[in-house]
């Protein structure tokens, strides 16, 4: 965990959030899928839906990232706030969050359709939920509606 949570950077919240699955959304919304997944079970298939012409999909692989500590690991998921205080003080973490969104915003400047994000670690369960969780609430333009999905979060250690 760090000194104090002054070192962590300001999140901006964002207010457009949808934590599943379904579109609910307006034809006018921009659609940013963010998904976390584990490396160990194998890729994501991700197809644009029919009824969209331009679409992109990035893909992050956090898997080069230190973990987070173990005793934190064993009982917390990525999306435990503790983890992600302890993740997030690691500056190659910071460092890699601020490119992935440095990415997503030129990707959502030049795309007119969904733009899929995809992010992966070893197991999908604790670095990847943790990054794709603050991307989530990051504050996007007003018109983009994030859709957050967690793949692997709760699948064991086996294949």
């Amino acid at each position: 965990m760090s000194d104090s949570e002054d070192d962590l950077p300001p999140i901006p919240l964002n207010r457009n959030h949808v934590s599943n699955n379904s579109f609910p959304f307006q034809s006018k919304s921009r659609i940013l899928k963010i998904q976390s997944f584990g490396h160990r079970f194998g890729p994501l298939a991700v197809t644009p839906p029919p009824s969209e012409s331009s679409s992109a999909s990035l893909h992050f692989n956090a898997r080069t990232l230190p973990n987070p500590p173990k005793n934190i690991r064993l009982k917390c998921t990525g999306q435990n706030k503790s983890l992600q205080e302890s993740f997030f003080a690691i500056p190659e973490v910071q460092v890699f969050f601020t490119h992935a969104v440095e990415v997503i915003v030129r990707a959502l400047d030049i795309e007119d359709g969904p733009i899929h994000v995809a992010v992966c670690c070893e197991m999908g369960r604790h670095r990847s939920v943790a990054i794709c969780e603050r991307l989530a609430v990051w504050t996007w333009d007003k018109d983009v509606q994030v859709v957050l999905d967690h793949r692997d979060i709760s699948r064991n250690k086996k294949k």
